[in-house]
């Protein structure tokens, strides 16, 4: 089937889940949680798994409960070095060049996070200058339906099913699948393919499940 548009999600979809990003924003998380939300220490772990579990994030999770301003926590879990861990990546971009449809960023991080991590990997010129952000869909985010609908009125209303979602996260995968996308699992644990949908182990892997040739 044909396709308009293509979804990427952003935190160890674009890069490696082995890059160690993921695990240094989320003990930035902790902190946050530690230092200014006055949550114990020895209590932040479950919490935190329970709910990002329970809300997709732990943003979401935590904005249910407790005043904080929305901008100070992202720019707080994600005051990360990214240059130690992500590095320009032409493959890449070599890759996302020969699709030949408008990209976007759809992530559960904010828009600052996005901007910045393309940039590192060179790739950022090549998506549209809007990214869907989690500040953007607020109250709602990955996997909630309602964020799914969200993008598409923010990308053109192009039907589900003409539109092609990425994404490591098998929940999102979900409910992206039953909206009617078109949906590839990037499975960054490795631990096999999923009998209803395209699954890569590496993003470099993406056309071997979705042709460049759009159809033709």
């Amino acid at each position: 089937m044909k396709y308009k548009a293509m979804l990427f999600d952003l935190d160890d979809t674009l890069y490696s889940g082995d890059s160690g990003l993921w695990i240094a924003i989320k003990e930035n998380i902790y902190h946050f949680m530690i230092q200014k939300l006055g949550i114990p220490a020895d209590e932040v772990h479950e919490l935190r798994e329970t709910l990002f579990k329970k809300y997709g994030t732990t943003f979401k999770g935590l904005s249910m409960s407790y005043e904080f301003e929305k901008q100070d926590y992202m720019d707080f879990v994600h005051n990360v070095p990214l240059e130690d861990y992500i590095s320009k990546n032409v493959a890449l971009r070599n890759m996302l060049v020969k699709y030949p449809v408008k990209k976007y960023i759809f992530t559960n991080a904010d828009a600052n996070h996005a901007r910045r991590v393309t940039d590192i990997l060179g790739v950022r010129d090549l998506f549209e200058k809007q990214i869907i952000d989690v500040l953007d869909m607020f109250p709602y985010c990955k996997p909630m339906p309602e964020a799914f609908e969200h993008v598409r009125s923010q990308t053109g209303n192009y039907k589900p099913d003409e539109i092609v979602f990425v994404d490591d996260s098998m929940p999102n995968i979900e409910t992206a699948h039953k909206l009617g996308f078109q949906v590839v699992w990037m499975n960054r644990n490795k631990d096999g393919k999923h009998a209803l949908y395209p699954t890569i182990q590496d993003i470099l892997e993406l056309p071997n499940v979705l042709p460049t040739s759009n159809g033709k």
